[in-house]
């Protein structure tokens, strides 16, 4: 998702990709170009992506951007994809906390997972209020 959320600011060659990961991470994630043009290829024989040669400074280089179909994919997940990030920090932000205080190991697991409990039961309210909202737009759709 990194990887066509960066394509999808505007077309970059595969040496851009991997310099505008490692920018937004912080230098924390380095994409080799072994893990980079691989992940391309399959992207691109998805029909997520095309790429096109232009000459840059005398070099032939491959110009990556997203297709119509890559755009929708993006678009139709990014907002799940973020939800599952935060709720990843939320936990280990959790975690830090907990081993933060220093207790010993019972203890820490525990406060971890009546925490972990807590974000769950949030996330199942949040779940029901979503299929109530779903109940009343479809019954609204059969009267109607």
């Amino acid at each position: 998702m990194l990887v066509l959320s960066v394509i999808a600011t505007g077309e970059t060659h595969g040496y851009g990709i991997r310099s505008k990961v490692a920018q937004l991470t912080g230098g924390r994630v380095r994409l080799s170009p072994g893990m980079l043009y691989p992940l391309l290829f399959i992207l691109r024989r998805e029909g997520l992506i095309e790429v096109s040669k232009k000459y840059e400074e005398g070099r032939r280089k491959k110009v990556y951007r997203l297709t119509p179909k890559g755009r929708e994919y993006l678009a139709s997940r990014l907002a799940a994809v973020i939800e599952t990030l935060r709720r990843i920090a939320d936990f280990l932000e959790n975690v830090h906390e907990a081993l933060g205080r220093r207790g010993d190991p019972e203890t820490v697991y525990r406060d971890v997972l009546l925490r972990e409990r807590e974000m769950l039961l949030d996330l199942k309210r949040g779940i029901e209020r979503r299929i109530e909202a779903i109940d009343r737009l479809v019954g609204e759709e059969r009267r109607a």
